[in-house]
């Protein structure tokens, strides 16, 4: 028995001579050839993952110079309408004022209000202008701004709202979003904001005397009413001038 297991030890050490590779150099050449194909994976993968980080870098670089350049635009824009409004301002200060037209003594002397508001006003026995009048109307209906102060009863009332309705019945009729209902909702040409429910209801009752005829339709919105009145008015038509508190 123990010769038979030398040989077989003999026999398996033979065996496991040749399949091992002998030692010495032979083992390490085998592994550079292994580090060797190792660092040309590396070099592989990296080469494949440059051409995407430079494509990354790419995409950072355009999108900080269109970054930069809408910048730019935007800076460049504000200084042209900048430019335009210092143009505009030199034009006006350079071109003297219009004139201040002069003072008409009565209604029908200013055209701009329209017959149709004439008639009204003659049926009222509007004729004459007050001093507020004769001053405020024309320049009111060369699209001027005005800022006037009277007694109370001067016809103040009167003095903004004949150019403004001719202005209104000239221009003709515009397209607005209208909403009826309970929440009605309406988008008036012409505003007229007073510091009293009493002053509104004046001004309201006035512009409803002149606007006979015309098709233009007002209303008025204050506090310490019927809220729900006030709405249903709103709701009937699209409101072409409204007077309200603040």
């Amino acid at each position: 028995m123990k010769i038979k297991s030398r040989s077989k030890s003999k026999s398996r050490s033979k065996s496991v001579e040749r399949v091992l590779p002998p030692v010495g150099d032979s083992l390490v050449v085998n592994f550079e050839e292994y580090d060797k194909v190792n660092v040309e994976v590396y070099e592989a993968v990296e080469e494949k993952e440059k051409p995407e980080e430079d494509r990354r870098k790419r995409r950072d670089r355009r999108r900080d110079r269109d970054d930069e350049d809408d910048d730019k635009k935007e800076e460049r824009f504000k200084e042209a309408d900048h430019k335009d409004k210092e143009k505009e301002k030199d034009e006006k200060k350079s071109e003297p004022p219009p004139p201040i037209p002069p003072a008409i003594v009565n209604f029908t002397d200013c055209s701009a209000i329209g017959s149709k508001v004439l008639e009204n006003l003659a049926k009222q026995n509007y004729v004459k202008c007050t001093p507020v009048q004769k001053h405020a109307i024309p320049i009111i209906a060369q699209g001027r701004d005005v800022m006037a102060t009277a007694q109370t009863g001067s016809g103040k009332t009167l003095a903004f709202l004949c150019p403004m309705l001719g202005h209104l019945i000239s221009t003709g009729g515009i397209t607005r979003p209208f909403f009826a209902g309970k929440h009605a909702t309406a988008c008036p040409l012409a505003l007229i904001l007073a510091p009293t429910r009493e002053l509104v209801q004046q001004i309201d009752e006035q512009a409803r005397k002149l606007i006979q005829n015309t098709g233009l339709h007002c209303a008025a919105v204050y506090g310490g009413d019927n809220y729900r009145e006030q709405a249903i008015e709103l709701g009937k038509c699209q409101t072409d001038i409204l007077t309200a508190t603040p």
